[in-house]
């Protein structure tokens, strides 16, 4: 037979799921019993350590404080761009990261110092107000390893110049020195002008 601490526990996880699915059905429109649901249900997983999936509860699919569903519609979402850090912070990150021997006061400064460097999602609720920073992790740069594949890269053309400038070969052919007449004479003016010039 079950003991009674058995029972209560039963009874307990089924209220709790209960609770959670009465929080999430969609024809209930009414944010406030939607978040006094789910603040019971956590009370209750709270007081008898009995947790719902993490999948479930964690801050991109609940507000914090209300624990509405955001995916039901109260929420507005917002990329806020990473924050310059000062150049001492930089300073003192570079000198931790080296290894090299810091003050007093850098050392606890830099326990309070944040190193993630990405962007960050906020979302708030539009029921309670309640703003939630996500961390937006940039992707890390995959390494080819030596083993892979080669793959075959197109080589570059290297491209001929082209002695005419797209221009008809016999008629250009056509136009010799010995067929244009005064040819001698320009070229003998040119170089006139450019020794004038210098």
């Amino acid at each position: 037979m079950e003991t009674e601490a058995e029972n209560d526990n039963k009874l307990f996880q089924n209220s709790i799921k209960y609770l959670h699915s009465i929080s999430n059905v969609k024809a209930l429109n009414v944010p406030a019993l939607k978040s006094f649901y789910s603040t019971k249900g956590r009370l209750m997983e709270l007081r008898n350590a009995i947790y719902l999936p993490f999948n479930l509860t964690r801050t991109s699919v609940r507000c914090q404080r209300c624990l509405i569903n955001l995916s039901d519609g109260p929420a507005s979402y917002k990329i806020k761009a990473q924050e310059k850090k000062s150049k001492f912070a930089r300073k003192v990150l570079g000198k931790f990261h080296r290894d090299k021997p810091l003050t007093k006061y850098q050392r606890k400064y830099i326990k309070h110092l944040d190193e993630f460097n990405g962007n960050h999602l906020a979302i708030t609720c539009k029921f309670c107000k309640k703003e939630s920073l996500i961390k937006l992790e940039k992707p890390k740069k995959t390494v080819r390893s030596k083993g892979s594949k080669n793959i075959p890269q197109k080589k570059k053309r290297i491209k001929k110049k082209d002695k005419f400038c797209g221009l008809n070969e016999e008629a250009v052919l056509s136009l010799t020195p010995q067929n244009v007449r005064g040819f001698r004479r320009l070229n003998v003016r040119n170089k006139r002008q450019k020794n004038l010039s210098f």
